[in-house]
């Protein structure tokens, strides 16, 4: 069975920045927000479906598919595994790595555009045809949640803190120690930290090729205006919060059981 490497992540918790950083490395092909509600999540969003597409993606990026692979798909309709397929049998023909980043937000928010199902369905649809690496990717939920209000317009008005904690628990459940990174950590010890993805993912990291983050593209660095710099993460919750407030989200219960969960999978405080 073909392994597939997956990156998770919420929004605004590391994952383009990170995403990119696994992507220029040699001989891997990377697609971002990859799910097969992509599209129709793109439509609502009023963007580009296109972008939500993974043969669009490898071809629009890599130039991966010449016109004889071209003809053989052309007026086939190819459901989402089919597709995949398509494309990991190409590139492994070319003795490279499929990494898909997981457009998690669709199944574990989800709002005002769907129904979130607390479910990881990227990873349940294609485990029954790949072997499957998984990457997670944490943020400070605080922290997370207030880069969110402040980054994403649509954010503030569909999503309280309980509401965008239900969220970040479920997603949590998928998380063990070995398949975990934390955003603030890598941006201390980005050479570090992708030493460890390489582990996870299984593929050859080269401090080299960070010098090329200028040259990919992918999504996250439109909606997000993301940095091609690894730079410390900076704090909101001085910037966003008073000490009133600061002390009613320390007093919140689902809150205080992330942070423990979060502390027994990274043997730290958060």
């Amino acid at each position: 069975m073909d392994t597939i490497r997956i990156i998770h992540n919420l929004p605004r918790s590391g994952g383009t920045i990170i995403s990119k950083s696994v992507g220029v490395q040699k001989n891997i092909i990377l697609l971002s927000e990859i799910h097969p509600m992509g599209p129709l999540i793109r439509e609502k969003m009023g963007q580009d479906p296109s972008f939500a597409k993974p043969i669009y993606q490898a071809q629009s990026w890599y130039k991966l598919f010449n016109e004889n692979d071209l003809d053989k798909i052309r007026g086939k309709t190819l459901n989402f595994i089919e597709k995949i397929k398509f494309l990991n049998n190409k590139i492994k023909d070319q003795y490279k790595k499929l990494v898909i980043r997981d457009w998690s937000f669709i199944d574990f928010l989800g709002e005002p555009y769907i129904k979130p199902t607390k479910k990881n369905t990227l990873f349940d649809i294609l485990s029954d045809h790949f072997e499957i690496k998984n990457l997670y990717i944490i943020r400070d939920p605080l922290e997370n949640y207030l880069s969110c209000c402040r980054r994403l317009t649509f954010f503030l008005k569909n999503y309280s803190f309980n509401v965008f904690l239900d969220g970040y628990y479920s997603y949590l459940q998928n998380i063990s120690k070995d398949n975990l990174i934390e955003y603030e950590e890598f941006t201390k010890k980005p050479e570090k930290n992708l030493n460890k993805i390489s582990s996870i993912l299984n593929f050859n990291f080269d401090e080299k090729d960070l010098k090329n983050l200028d040259n990919l593209k992918i999504t996250g660095d439109i909606q997000a205006n993301s940095s091609n710099q690894i730079r410390a993460v900076r704090i909101m919750k001085d910037e966003m919060l008073g000490d009133l407030e600061k002390e009613k989200v320390n007093k919140n219960l689902k809150y205080i059981e992330i942070k423990e969960k979060i502390k027994k999978l990274t043997k730290r405080e958060f």
